[in-house]
C-alpha cells in the first residue's frame, strides 16, 4: 500500500531526485502549455484547409515506413523483441483520420454558424 509519510520522507531524503523530478514535470507542464497555445493559433477559421483529410492521408503514408523502420532497429537490440504488427498501423491511421474528419467538421460547423454580417464587418 502507498504510504505518504514514507514518500515525503523518500523526497526530503533525496533531494537531488526531488529537483530533477519538480523541474522535469514543470518544463514539460510548460511546454504542453506553449504546444497548446501554439496549436490555438495556428489551428483557427481563417486557416481552415479545405483538403484536411488529405494532408492528413498523405502524411499517414510518408510516415509509415519511417515509423515501421526506426521501430524495428530500435526494438531489434532488446533481449525480448516483441514484433508490431500492421493492425497497430491500419488502427493508428484510421484513428487518426477519424480525428481529422471529426475536427473539420467541427471547424467547418463553426464557419457555417458565424453570421455573414458579423464576417464582413472584419
Amino acid at each position: 500500500m502507498f504510504n505518504i509519510k514514507s514518500f515525503i520522507n523518500f523526497l526530503g531524503r533525496n533531494k537531488l531526485y526531488t529537483f530533477v523530478t519538480i523541474f522535469g514535470f514543470a518544463l514539460a507542464l510548460m511546454f504542453v502549455i506553449l504546444l497548446s497555445l501554439y496549436t490555438r493559433e495556428q489551428f483557427t477559421v481563417d486557416n481552415y484547409h479545405l483538403n484536411g483529410e488529405r494532408i492528413v492521408v498523405v502524411a499517414y503514408v510518408v510516415a509509415i515506413p519511417a515509423i515501421w523502420y526506426l521501430c524495428g532497429m530500435w526494438l531489434k537490440d532488446f533481449p525480448y523483441r516483441i514484433s508490431i504488427s500492421p493492425m497497430v498501423y491500419i488502427i493508428s491511421g484510421l484513428v487518426a483520420l477519424l480525428v481529422a474528419s471529426a475536427t473539420i467538421f467541427w471547424q467547418a460547423y463553426q464557419a457555417m454558424m458565424v453570421p455573414p454580417a458579423i464576417t464582413l464587418k472584419k
